[in-house]
């Protein structure tokens, strides 16, 4: 059992306000004085981190990596943090799920279709520094058990989105539409979510 704890984090460092980095380093010097052992793995265009000089060296930066070696980082870390304040839904939390990997995310439009507070995800309020903290706490306090069940959870909810199961519900919903067959939606989380909520 690993006694450090990584943080995975992706950014193109080219908007910081918008994808919520600057909230991040504002409450990073008090999550690194509480929490010694935790590190940020940041994949993406380097940029200088808005952190005391004493925890520059816990954040490693890679710089841009080809899609094909994202695999490794997200195998290296213990969870992912994605603190956008506006975007459509992003790739990078679909592929940490693809590897399993528990997500600390914003509240975007579109996550609570996706994933369900404190058991496929911890889901915080865009923009609110205090929330973000506090699921940065609930995020480095789980065991790895714990991480893994998360991770797990939302895979197997994920599993779904597969291309041939969505391919076969779309044709489908299309030829009742097509038939005149009133459906609601192609949603094909909705009955998983219904699962969980019961």
């Amino acid at each position: 059992m690993k006694d450090n704890k990584i943080m995975l984090f992706v950014d193109n460092g080219k908007d910081k306000i918008r994808k919520g980095t600057y909230y991040l380093e504002e409450i990073l010097p008090k999550i690194f004085q509480l929490f010694p052992n935790l590190y940020i793995l940041h994949v993406g265009n380097k940029f200088e981190w808005n952190v005391p000089d004493k925890y520059k060296n816990r954040i490693t930066q890679t710089g841009k990596v080809p899609h094909d070696q994202m695999k490794i980082y997200y195998e290296l870390a213990d969870f992912l943090v994605h603190t956008s304040l506006s975007e459509g839904f992003p790739n990078v939390l679909l592929e940490a799920v693809a590897n399993k990997l528990p997500v600390l995310t914003s509240d975007i439009e579109g996550i609570d279709e996706y994933f369900t507070h404190k058991v496929t995800a911890y889901i915080f309020k865009r923009g609110d520094k205090v929330e973000l903290f506090q699921g940065m706490m609930y995020m480095v306090n789980l065991s790895n058990r714990e991480l893994e069940r998360m991770g797990g959870s939302a895979y197997n909810n994920l599993k779904v989105l597969e291309k041939d199961n969505y391919f076969n519900k779309l044709l489908d919903f299309m030829e009742d539409t097509l038939h005149n067959n009133k459906k609601k939606s192609v949603n094909l989380l909705e009955k998983v979510n219904e699962e969980w909520d019961t």
